[in-house]
Parts: structure tokens; sequence; C-alpha cells
């Protein structure tokens, strides 16, 4: 059945299936009957534009959504990270919880002492957090400031100047590189892969890295990664195998979100298993994960070369 009702949504940070309110349940019926019109093959990028803006829409004036919403591309499944624009009351914020959607599990919330209160504190730390990005978690706020769907733009443009030409390049590439996904292919292939952290994750870093390196404030990885390859920071090839294995691995977290797509292909640990796939399917994700090694591999050999130190 089609109702979101029947088939709740698949959280990301919960064991159990949470409900949501009638009116963001009708949004996600709407999302899956979109998705089994466009098929397998289609860009998720429209429908997960769709439901960031619905949750981006209903926060407050005095917050804006970070991550997986700010960028646009969060799922049903995905969960919200909020942080301050300026102080006061967050009744939008907390409405969106009662209605079902997760809450940041890191502390990504305007609830928190450890982040700034307004918008003139983030872009007054910037400069501080790439001169010093070893300290105070300052890769990661940088992150949360370049993802920012601010209103007027400043946080993304504030992060996108200050970067380029300091220690943040380097240090938030080592950030994007430090984790390598599975061999895919091969004769010592793994079977299974996380689709998060083996995929997503690592386009999601490197993208974002490439971007503000470069100087682009765009949020939208697809978009950070066309705009780094005409900057020069990336190959042409490079932007387009990591723009296709984005799209892959989040075509398939949708259709988990949505219940549009198969549904048991996870083993015991929570990684998907490519044989419970369909085989075009397994096909392009294994492709997508090996371009992502090799796009890895070349960044490492550029970075153990100084290669982006004129950035």
């Amino acid at each position: 059945m089609d109702a979101v009702s029947e088939h709740p949504v698949r959280r990301q940070n919960s064991p159990t299936p949470r409900p949501l309110s009638p009116a963001l349940t009708s949004l996600v019926n709407d999302l899956a009957s979109a998705r089994r019109a466009d098929g397998p093959d289609g860009d998720p990028l429209p429908l997960t534009a769709r439901w960031s803006t619905a949750l981006s829409d209903r926060l407050d004036d005095n917050l804006a959504a970070t991550g997986s919403v700010g960028r646009g591309e969060a799922t049903p499944a995905s969960d919200l990270d909020a942080i301050r624009l300026a102080p006061g009351p967050t009744p939008g914020f907390t409405g969106l919880l009662t209605d079902g959607i997760i809450g940041d599990d890191d502390g990504v919330s305007p609830a928190t002492s450890v982040l700034p209160g307004d918008r003139a504190a983030w872009t007054a730390a910037l400069a501080g957090w790439c001169a010093r990005p070893g300290d105070d978690r300052g890769v990661v706020k940088t992150g949360l400031v370049a993802d920012a769907a601010d209103p007027v733009g400043e946080l993304p443009r504030a992060a996108a100047a200050a970067v380029p030409g300091t220690p943040m390049v380097t240090e938030m590439l080592r950030d994007a590189l430090s984790h390598t996904p599975p061999r895919t292919t091969g004769l010592f292939h793994a079977d299974s892969f996380a689709l998060k952290e083996d995929l997503l994750t690592p386009v999601v870093k490197i993208s974002r890295w490439a971007a503000l390196t470069s100087g682009s404030a765009a949020c939208g990885t697809v978009t950070r990664l066309t705009d780094a390859a005409a900057a020069g920071l990336l190959g042409h090839t490079e932007a387009v195998a990591l723009r296709e294995s984005y799209r892959a691995g989040l075509a398939l977290s949708l259709d988990l979100a949505l219940g549009t797509g198969p549904t048991s292909i996870f083993e015991r640990r929570g990684r998907v298993v490519f044989s419970a796939l369909p085989r075009e399917r397994s096909q392009r994700l294994r492709r997508a994960v090996t371009d992502l090694r090799g796009v890895q591999r070349t960044l490492r050999y550029r970075l153990s070369t100084s290669s982006y130190t004129e950035f």
C-alpha cells in the first residue's frame, strides 16, 4: 500500500518507526508517488529538495537548517540539524519534533550551548576555526556554516571567503579522506557496504571541501562539484564520477525512506548487501563506491605532494 501510515518511514536514528503528523505523512505519500513515477533511475534531488524545503519553511526565523536539510538533500528518514541565527524562542523547531521529525543526536540544535548563538558569532568564529582547524572541532563547525540554509546566504558566503589559503584547506581534505570505503570489485571485494558511511558522507565531505577551497558558497553537493571542476580544483571526470556516485547513493537512501524500493537488503550489521539488490542497481552502486575510491586515491596523492597549497 502507498500510505505511510501503513508503512511507517524507516528512521535512521530510531530502532522503531516513528509516525509523522498527517501533514508530513501526506507530503511523504506525494513524494512516494512521484518517486514511483520516476522509477529507480530518476533523479532523487528534486524530491529531497521538496522535503528539505518543507522542513526549512517550518523553522523559526531565528534558526537555519544545516546538514542534509540545509543542503536540500534530506529524506524523510534524515534527522534535522538546526543552528541559531538569533536568540529567541523556537516553536517551529519544537513543532517539527512533535510532528515526528528526529533531532540531531550530536547536539546540532538550538538548545545546545556549545555552538554560537547568532549569525554574527558564527561569522566571527570562522577565522579562528580556519587558522586552527584542529581546535574546537573547527572542521565540523565550518561545515555547519557552509551547509546552513541561511535565508540571506550570509553564512555560506562567509565560509567560502574564510577557507581558501588557510590550514582548513588541508585539514578539511584530510577529514574527507579519513574513511576509505571497501573494495567492491576484484578478487577480494566486499559483499556489502554502509550506504551513508561508505558512500554518501565521503562524497558530501569532498564536495564541501572542494567548493569552499575554490571559494564557492554553493550548498548542494552536485552544484559544489560542478563549481569545483570549473575552478580547476577537481578534474571534470572526477566531478562527474562523484556526482553520479552521489545520485546513486541518494536514490537508494530515498527509496528506503519512502518504501519505494527494495527493503530486505540489510545484513545483521545494517549494511546493504549487493546481492539483495536488483542486478542493475547493484552494479551501479558497486561502480559508485569504486569511483569514489578512485577519486580518493587521486586526492591523497595530490595532498601528499602539496598540490593544494596554492588555494
